[in-house]
């Protein structure tokens, strides 16, 4: 199998125009995908455009947060309480250090992740290239890999048939067709399952590859300086455990049958030159892995679940023939792998390189034999390792079809035709359900996840900055909740389906969780696990049906918003407040340290909750005097909110009526204290209160949210022994240039 054998007599073929042909086509797909896998709203809302992700990012998320914002070695486990971190936590770690470093949030697991992407594009292309040594082969090979995924398109055609907008049917497929458990498809394409949503897995695989195309060159090639490159992927695989697990799994096992069968092909003087290289490389593999599973803990496992005899796969599970369910999920691929393989023995040298994919199949069958976590379907993780080299047989046959040295004198030219007709239908056959399936991940309109809502984004960014850091929250565990996922923070439990596929011993936890939310009198459960925080929202009044009032007077109150309200289960509730003055007093003007200019500084924010990276900022505005009918006149989309801050002059002493009349919500914040509140959202309403103000300058700050529909807001205030009301000048307002 020689490289001057397999070129093909078209230019294209022996130039890099094929490979990069490849690799730009992917390189292409993931800056699209990426550029436009999360987003936000109008409403502020945060989206994720794709279901997988939605499902495994918030764990990402969680990670990530918990080693940036609490620290960077995590003793305890985000995911449950008093128990140790076990998980390949590499690539959430160079998210925790980008946002430590003052990276966006998002941007800090969406960059690495594009990174990862394309590395592994690569490192699957040139390991294939170097293992197969036919650069069409290698093309082809990854491009099944990249894109098989069974029989699901014609599913896909029968109902664009059956439609009544067919045209639509096709732009807008309604399914995933590698994705159908009514038929026992559970393979879904690497692209959707792994590549985007795994995070682990991109990192992992990439570098695994990396390290298993030295080892090859060394072991195909004695003459190459090993040590050097022993020393690298000797490091690399040892910390694949904390990278990906189930690929540092893979790799031993490939590595296990191709140390074998370089001791069979060496056999004369494979113990004096080649046994070194080899033990060396076991030694320094197991010198750093053990060590690292053991300070992550991943030799701990408190359930059972782990590693069991499951024949057949999900074939057995479904009670279906084992080749039904392989042809549904797989397609005509193993069949054309196993055709490769025979070409490739008859070749010269074929069967030693045939060998090469033994530990391939050997991975296939075990996948098929043993399911190595809870779940079933994580076993995915180790049949794309599987897939590598069955994809590759399988593009090395279509390769030897469509090839065209077969066209030489004497060959009958029709029979040629076929061939290449044949090898092009088989070819697209492999990839047509799991291309339309990654066309079907760029189309906005059908992939709008939505994970956080600008209340719940809000609400972390206060509980980043108002809860300690070694705070235990009490909250529902459901895998998109905000309080542990984007704060750091520690919770009392997390969403049962990672614990269950994690191993986590959780049954009791969840059973005394359900107790403290329905009982917060409980208190010997709350010190038992050191609880300081609880966090009741929607879910929590769903699924528990909490005792809001009870809650109330048993714990301090620290913050309440539209769905949520948190209590600190460390403190007492407030003591009743007698009956507060109508006068607040704000007796000290403050001193601005700039110099000022008249009018306020005005923000405006998406969403109703004044989160995140205002849209516009303004200076020199006193604009707080609108009433707009209907959205059309509005010169801001709803919903919005907006601050106006800065300083307000009392040019005389004594007591002022500030009045707020809007639809929907305001506030007036003058000296950091609440003087006017008319939150919530409502018509037409006004509210005054009074403040009992000294002659000079004092912050001033306004809150205005519109959550639709008509647009009202007018501040107006009464100075002291006078009785018109009217309106706040600019003249009476400032901001520090």
């Amino acid at each position: 199998m020689s490289k001057s054998k397999s070129a093909s007599t078209s230019p294209f073929f022996r130039t890099p125009r094929l490979r990069w042909a490849f690799l730009g086509f992917w390189i292409l797909y993931f800056i699209w995908f990426w550029a436009h896998g999360v987003f936000s709203d109008q409403a502020g809302d945060f989206y994720i455009g794709n279901a997988n992700m939605w499902g495994d990012w918030a764990l990402h998320f969680m990670c990530g947060s918990a080693m940036a914002f609490r620290s960077l070695i995590l003793k305890n486990s985000p995911l449950l309480y008093g128990v140790h971190f076990r998980y390949p936590f590499a690539a959430d770690l160079i998210s925790a250090l980008l946002i430590r470093a003052g990276f966006p949030f998002w941007s800090s697991f969406t960059v690495p992740s594009f990174i990862f992407s394309i590395a592994a594009v690569f490192a699957l292309f040139y390991f294939s290239r170097e293992i197969i040594k036919d650069e069409l082969a290698a093309v082809l090979g990854c491009f099944i890999f990249m894109l098989n995924g069974g029989t699901g398109i014609f599913r896909f055609f029968r109902e664009v048939a059956a439609s009544r907008t067919p045209f639509h049917t096709l732009l807008y497929p309604p399914l995933r067709y590698t994705h159908m458990d009514e038929l026992s498809v559970y393979w879904i394409s690497i692209v959707d399952s792994m590549f985007i949503p795994q995070r682990s897995f991109a990192f992992g695989f990439s570098l695994a590859l990396a390290a298993l195309l030295i080892i090859y060159r060394f072991k195909s090639d004695p003459r190459r300086p090993a040590w050097r490159w022993i020393l690298v992927s000797g490091l690399i695989l040892g910390l694949m455990p904390v990278l990906h697990t189930h690929s540092f799994l893979a790799v031993f096992f490939i590595l296990l049958f191709w140390s074998v069968d370089d001791s069979i092909q060496n056999r004369s003087h494979f113990v004096r030159e080649r046994l070194p290289y080899w033990t060396a490389l076991a030694a320094l593999v197991a010198a750093i892995a053990i060590p690292v599973m053991k300070l992550a803990h991943m030799l701990e496992i408190d359930n059972q679940g782990f590693a069991h005899r499951c024949i057949g796969w999900y074939a057995g599970i479904d009670h279906l023939n084992w080749f039904v369910f392989w042809w549904r999920n797989w397609g005509l691929t193993p069949l054309a792998a196993l055709n490769g393989l025979i070409l490739l023995i008859w070749k010269p040298s074929g069967f030693r390189n045939a060998v090469i994919f033994l530990p391939f199949f050997f991975i296939f069958a075990l996948v098929n034999l043993i399911t190595f976590q809870p779940w079933p379907w994580d076993n995915t993780k180790l049949l794309a390792w599987a897939s590598v080299g069955i994809s590759l047989l399988a593009g090395y046959f279509v390769a030897e079809l469509v090839r065209s040295s077969a066209g030489t004198a004497g060959h009958n030219r029709k029979r040629i035709f076929f061939k290449r007709a044949a090898g092009a239908a088989l070819f697209v056959s492999m990839i047509a359900t799991g291309t339309l399936d990654d066309y079907r991940i760029l189309l906005p309109s059908i992939n709008r996840y939505k994970v956080y809502t600008n209340e719940e984004l809000s609400l972390a960014d206060w509980f980043r900055k108002n809860t300690p850091i070694e705070a235990v929250v009490l909250t529902a565990p459901y895998h998109n909740n905000w309080s542990f996922n984007l704060t750091g923070r520690q919770a009392l439990m997390t969403y049962d389906g990672w614990l269950w596929t994690h191993g986590y011993n959780y049954w009791k936890v969840a059973e005394d969780l359900r107790t403290m939310l329905t009982q917060p009198t409980s208190r010997a459960l709350y010190q038992k696990y050191g609880v300081t925080t609880v966090v009741l929202g929607p879910i929590e009044k769903r699924d528990y049906q909490p005792d809001i009032a009870l809650f109330r007077r048993t714990f301090q109150l620290l913050k309440e918003s539209d769905n949520y309200v948190i209590f600190s289960a460390t403190a007492p509730p407030h003591a009743a407040e007698p009956p507060r003055s109508a006068i607040v007093d704000l007796e000290s003007p403050k001193v601005p340290s700039g110099n000022l200019d008249l009018g306020l500084v005005k923000k405006i924010y998406r969403g109703r909750n004044f989160y995140g990276k205002p849209l516009v900022v303004e200076e020199e505005v006193a604009d707080f005097d609108f009433w707009f009918n209907d959205n059309q006149k509005k010169p801001f989309e709803s919903p919005c909110s907006i601050t106006w801050e800065g300083y307000i002059q009392a040019p005389d002493p004594g007591i002022y009526i500030f009045s707020l009349e809007s639809d929907d919500g305001s506030w007036l914040f003058i000296d950091d204290v609440l003087v006017v509140e008319n939150g919530g959202t409502h018509g037409a309403r006004k509210v005054s209160s009074r403040a009992r103000l000294s002659p000079g300058l004092h912050r001033v700050l306004l809150k205005y949210f519109d959550d639709g529909g008509g647009a009202i807001l007018r501040w107006t205030w009464t100075l002291p022994k006078q009785q018109a009301e009217r309106r706040v000048g600019l003249e009476n307002l400032f901001y520090e240039k």
